[in-house]
């Protein structure tokens, strides 16, 4: 009897330390598998962040590429002016021979055009990378959506215009052989040069049709780029927060841009302008409430009407052709009137 509880004893001794063993087991395995877990996490860590970095990176790279949009757009703009300009001088027919004589560089260049390259190549990596970006750029992504396809708009006419500028040039250049002469300071090829663009209504026609496609379509889409460009350069600062005392107005102003000229609502400035092509100027509202403005007509008429949300910039095709003028509105009574020459932007304060 003895010798059995003695086995029994020593059985339930080895049983016991068979059961710490399991337990010390588990327990090692459970240490080991808590080390991966939290190495896998730390690594997920260091890759998100290291992502974040790389972000925020390019980011900085796409202040830069909207920088140097802005400044294109800016330039071409100008460029624009002058092409209309000069269109309407010779509409109106104002044009003399000594005129051109003067600047024939800007007379008969009349099929020239200026390409402009716009940037977006961390447009579209940050676009692509959509779902990673963090949140506080998750509502920039349509605006910068919508900068993309005024890019590639403004690249589509810019071919447009480069296609016929190229038959033009090739279809006048084999119709007359003088019609280039004149850069190899041919007297005579410039002489019949200038009476050609002078007196041929055809090819006044024609010289007509192309500046329109470019300062309708080409031009256009490039102050629509730059409206998107702006507002997008505006939020990634906002976002970033790194200089908190810059105003909207600093900077817009720091792009080099000029505000609408201010009138008061008795000042009537509903004369005819000299700039008769669409643009897309830059509007902004820095106030609490949403804005109304109207369109106004060279008779001072008003058209139809325009809300700015607070904080915003207007993202919609406004353009500035036929209705020049701007008439900010209190309770439906006029409070101020803008008007666009050469101007850049209008700020609601």
């Amino acid at each position: 009897m003895i010798k059995f509880f003695r086995r029994i004893r020593q059985q339930l001794l080895t049983e016991n330390k068979f059961s710490k063993y399991l337990l010390y087991a588990i327990g090692e395995i459970v240490l080991v598998v808590v080390g991966i877990l939290i190495a896998l996490q730390i690594n997920i860590w260091n890759e998100k962040r290291k992502i974040s970095n790389e972000i925020e990176n390019v980011f900085t790279l796409l202040e830069q590429e909207l920088k140097a949009n802005i400044n294109q757009s800016n330039n071409f703009l100008k460029y624009g002016y002058r092409k209309d300009s000069v269109r309407t001088l010779f509409n109106e027919n104002k044009v003399t021979r000594e005129m051109i004589l003067a600047s024939p560089s800007l007379f008969l260049r009349d099929f020239g055009t200026s390409t402009k390259k716009f940037l977006d190549d961390r447009l579209i990596e940050i676009i692509a990378l959509e779902k990673q970006i963090p949140s506080k750029y998750a509502d920039l992504i349509p605006e910068l959506k919508l900068l993309k396809s005024r890019i590639d708009e403004r690249r589509f006419w810019e071919s447009k215009a480069l296609d016929l500028s190229e038959r033009k040039v090739e279809e006048y250049t084999n119709k007359f052989p003088w019609y280039y002469n004149f850069e190899l300071n041919d007297s005579l090829a410039f002489k019949k040069h200038i009476q050609h663009r002078l007196t041929d209504t055809i090819y006044r026609n024609n010289v007509n049709y192309y500046t329109r496609l470019q300062l309708e379509e080409n031009v256009w889409y490039a102050s629509l780029l730059r409206t998107s460009s702006v507002a997008a350069l505006w939020q990634i600062k906002q976002i970033k927060s790194l200089d908190k005392t810059l105003t909207i107005k600093q900077f817009l102003n720091d792009l080099n841009l000029e505000p609408l000229t201010e009138y008061a609502c008795t000042d009537k400035p509903y004369e005819v302008n000299e700039i008769y092509f669409r643009r897309n100027i830059i509007i902004y509202n820095d106030t609490n409430d949403t804005i109304t403005y109207y369109k106004i007509d060279e008779l001072g008429k008003r058209l139809n009407p325009v809300k700015v949300s607070p904080y915003k910039f207007l993202l919609t095709k406004e353009d500035m052709m036929n209705n020049r003028f701007i008439e900010l509105t209190i309770d439906n009574q006029c409070s101020k009137v803008f008007k666009q020459n050469k101007e850049d932007y209008l700020l609601f304060e």
